[in-house]
């Protein structure tokens, strides 16, 4: 049947309004029923939309931060895959009910760009949706462990157990925390803890401290490389009270580190240092060892003689002595620097250089000030890749992933003191320019780049708190300081290689700890330009 007004529906609706019904329908489920007529049917469609709205607002009013707290959720994000299938399916029964209500002539239907818009509409959308939160789910169920999976480490450094109440301050008690070594005191939750609320409240009651402690590494493993080794090390910590953040730089060529007690009596690590030194021995006797002091007449397992970036290939097998963790390695270098530096060090992440390469490039690349020119030619993060070259003067840049790699790892006229400044501010750079609009429009890279690049022990039930912590931070107000050649380090072994002044470095570390004003050896904000 036909009229003025075009085809017409088994029922008398004219074909126009079937059409733009079902695009209604797609949009606003109900909507298109009202168009036509069918008010009863538009009621029950509607107030599934109202639960959808009301669903929405909630999500808006918690701002986004707090999205991005329940996106770190595996249960909130199977919530969105489930949620999401049920909505596309509510629109497709929206669109199909009122088809099958007005019968429509076959004809309306057979429109194709009306169709391909339908399609669209309706199923882009959801795909997105889907593929985006199946990839952060994956990231959350394989990069960061369970709780349940703790270290027999972070039970060691474990600080007591805490007491809240809603009116009352933070309490502790100090009982003997068994295996806690006499160097290492556990950070003081107590009465610094007065009027603290939300996040950082609960991950302080958490973890039982006032501050959180991650030790950041990046690995050297490339091609043309016999294994990874942890060439950046970069201790970061905040303080759940105040948000000021502090970051410690060790530099790769540091030797004489303390050991923890527990791993000094390791027998592969009792022949390593025996042979190293044996060597130490030979160079003083045959007259060319470099060593500030002489060596002591009976060896001493007490600290590494390596390179400190040599812990972590050294006992990454150790899983005797770490048997909860899978890679035992990085627990072994935290635990390392955390007896080391005389402050607990609670989780490790490590990502090797092609991560590195792929998560700038992932982010769209990062904006660095250079404060030296630098004309060089490395070798590459990934197999069949070119050769990296750079070649800027002094001034501000963005860099893509390969430039970047290149500015942070370069030593060529230059040494590794002014490399790990460079690191340092590189970090404060990608903290500072983080942002949620741009880890939404690149997700699908950020996700892909940490979900094979990345690994950590940072358990996925504290990570809602731990990220809101960091977002909240004040990031003008980070403390900074570099564990190198120099004041921290200064006398050298049989090779010339610094070896780590541990007095020095625990004054140091606990001064930044504290927040008080830092020795005049300490490194500022300005060192970044």
């Amino acid at each position: 049947m036909k009229s003025e007004a075009g085809p017409i529906a088994a029922d008398g609706t004219p074909g126009w309004k079937i059409l733009v019904g079902s695009i209604l329908s797609i949009l606003v489920p109900g909507a298109g029923h009202f168009l036509v007529g069918r008010r009863r049917r538009a009621l029950v469609f509607f107030a599934a939309d109202l639960v959808v709205i009301a669903f929405a607002v909630w999500l808006w009013r918690k701002g986004e931060i707090g999205l991005v707290r329940l996106l770190v959720q595996p249960r909130w994000v199977r919530a969105v895959v489930a949620g999401n299938l049920l909505l596309g399916l509510w629109r497709l029964v929206a669109v199909v009910d009122l088809l099958i209500l007005e019968r429509p002539p076959m004809r309306i239907l057979a429109v194709v760009p009306l169709g391909s818009l339908l399609a669209l509409v309706l199923v882009v959308p959801h795909l997105l949706v889907m593929t985006r939160a199946l990839s952060l789910l994956g990231v959350l169920e394989t990069v960061f462990p369970s709780q349940a999976v703790v270290t027999e480490a972070f039970e060691r450094y474990r600080p007591p157990q805490t007491t809240t109440t809603t009116t009352e301050p933070m309490t502790t008690t100090r009982p003997t925390i068994p295996g806690l070594p006499p160097e290492i005191e556990p950070f003081e939750p107590t009465e610094q803890l007065v009027g603290l609320e939300g996040p950082g409240r609960e991950l302080a009651a958490e973890l039982g401290t006032n501050r959180v402690t991650v030790l950041l590494a990046g690995g050297d493993a490339g091609p043309g490389r016999g294994g990874l080794r942890t060439d950046t090390m970069i201790v970061a910590s905040i303080d759940l009270q105040t948000g000021r953040g502090v970051l410690i730089t060790i530099s790769r060529e540091i030797t004489g580190v303390p050991l923890p007690p527990f791993l000094r009596t390791s027998q592969g690590i009792l022949e390593r240092q025996q042979s190293i030194f044996d060597l130490a021995k030979a160079a003083e006797e045959g007259g060319y060892s470099k060593a500030t002091d002489p060596l002591p007449e009976e060896f001493d397992p007490c600290c590494w003689l390596d390179r400190i970036n040599a812990i972590y290939p050294f006992t990454r097998e150790y899983t005797r002595t770490y048997p909860n963790t899978s890679r035992p390695g990085m627990a072994a270098l935290r635990d390392t620097l955390s007896y080391a530096l005389g402050v607990p060090i609670h989780y490790y992440v490590l990502v090797d250089m092609a991560g590195f390469v792929d998560l700038v490039d992932a982010l769209g690349g990062v904006s660095v000030t250079s404060r030296e020119s630098m004309h060089v030619r490395m070798s590459p993060a990934k197999e069949g890749d070119e050769e990296i070259v750079i070649e800027i003067s002094p001034g501000r840049y963005r860099f893509d992933g390969r430039t970047a790699l290149a500015y942070v790892r370069n030593r060529t006229d230059s040494n590794d003191i002014v490399r790990t400044r460079r690191q340092r501010c590189f970090v404060r750079e990608v903290v500072g320019q983080m942002d949620l609009k741009t880890v939404i429009i690149r997700f699908d890279r950020i996700a892909s780049a940490i979900q094979r690049h990345t690994r950590t022990d940072i358990p996925v039930e504290i990570l809602p708190d731990l990220v809101q912590v960091v977002a909240e931070m004040d990031r003008s107000n980070i403390g900074t300081a570099a564990i190198q050649p120099g004041y921290y380090a200064d006398k050298v072994d049989y090779r010339g290689l610094p070896v780590f002044n541990q007095q020095r470095v625990k004054a140091e570390v606990k001064r930044l700890m504290e927040g008080r004003s830092s020795s005049p050896t300490a490194i500022d904000g300005s060192e970044c330009g």
